[in-house]
């Protein structure tokens, strides 16, 4: 174990080690008050990371994280699905706990007697949306003067039931959808034979340039997501209040869309190589590593590499 006394973890599982250290009254421990950066993967396998013995995906920067941090080689998800591990993440509990077992879409159809086809067996009484009851790790923070902000996926809920109303200042990109219709701005299209689905909150405001549409064809949601958390991380440096930042990445859950500069050398990689790794899913990996590099940069920029606590969670399905 390397250089611990930074605080730095690599986990694969959720954040009960940080939920523990408060009560349902927001008690801390100790005093300390780190910022607490939560970078999320979706629907990563526990392999698909170099680290851990993939020889096709490269990841020198979660490797630099592993290896400068705790890492886990037995842990699990609370769910094989999305919104009841990420519901379980918020509040602590056990999904069968909080009636989230599916994803929300699909307990939502439940709730209207949608069941999917092929479905084997009778699906359990599952509710779409996390309770505004629940207690959560940003509210458990907002008690200790923590400012908190959700940049990307959320998955728990309508509206009534986004970031904002489960303890987060800012939500930037976290809607009720599990996934994109595309990675690619402007983050919105058919998804499905009806349904039209966007990204929220990742419109163009104009930063004071007057310039509100601005011509950003070919930007990536991977690299907006973290173009949005580092300023995000800027503006907590500035403020009096520790931050915590909860990074969720779409990525890499489908669609399966990388930049065409990565798919490309992946290509090259896997030709011939007769290991049948998808070289798009590849490079999707890639570039969740290269945006983790783009966090750890901002820390040691930032000059607060010695009182961030940083988890980087994955595997998660759906």
């Amino acid at each position: 174990m390397k250089n611990f006394n930074r605080s730095v973890f690599l986990v694969t599982a959720g954040l009960g080690q940080v939920l523990s250290c408060y009560s349902q009254q927001g008690e801390m421990k100790n005093s300390q008050h780190p910022n607490i950066i939560l970078i999320v993967a979706d629907d990563m396998g526990w392999k698909d990371l170099e680290c851990y013995g993939n020889s096709i995906c490269e990841t020198p920067n979660i490797n630099k994280l592993a290896n400068e941090s705790v890492m886990f080689t037995n842990a699990y998800a609370a769910a094989p699905v999305s919104s009841p591990t990420r519901a379980s993440i918020m509040t602590g509990k056990f999904p069968a706990r909080l009636h989230m077992t599916t994803w929300s879409e699909d307990a939502r159809d439940l709730q209207q007697g949608i069941i999917r086809k092929n479905q084997k067996l009778i699906p359990a009484v599952s509710i779409p949306d996390l309770p505004l009851e629940e207690f959560t790790i940003a509210e458990a923070l907002k008690k200790q003067g923590y400012n908190a902000a959700l940049v990307g996926k959320w998955h728990l809920g309508e509206s009534m039931f986004y970031p904002e109303n489960q303890g987060f200042d800012i939500n930037i990109g976290g809607g009720s959808w599990g996934c994109p219709s595309t990675y690619f701005y402007p983050y919105k299209g058919p998804f499905g034979k009806k349904e039209l689905r966007y990204i929220p909150h990742l419109e163009e405001s104009g930063s004071g340039d007057g310039h509100y549409f601005k011509d950003r064809k070919g930007e990536y949601l991977t690299d907006r997501l973290t173009d949005e958390a580092i300023k995000i991380m800027k503006d907590g440096v500035e403020a009096s209040a520790p931050f915590f930042l909860d990074l969720s990445y779409y990525a890499v859950h489908k669609p399966i869309e990388a930049p065409d500069s990565i798919v490309k050398y992946y290509k090259n990689k896997i030709s011939g190589s007769g290991n049948p790794c998808n070289p798009v899913y590849a490079a999707m990996v890639h570039n969740v590593d290269q945006n983790v590099g783009r966090i750890l940069s901002a820390i040691q920029e930032l000059g607060i590499s010695d009182c961030i606590v940083l988890k980087f969670v994955y595997s998660f399905c759906l």
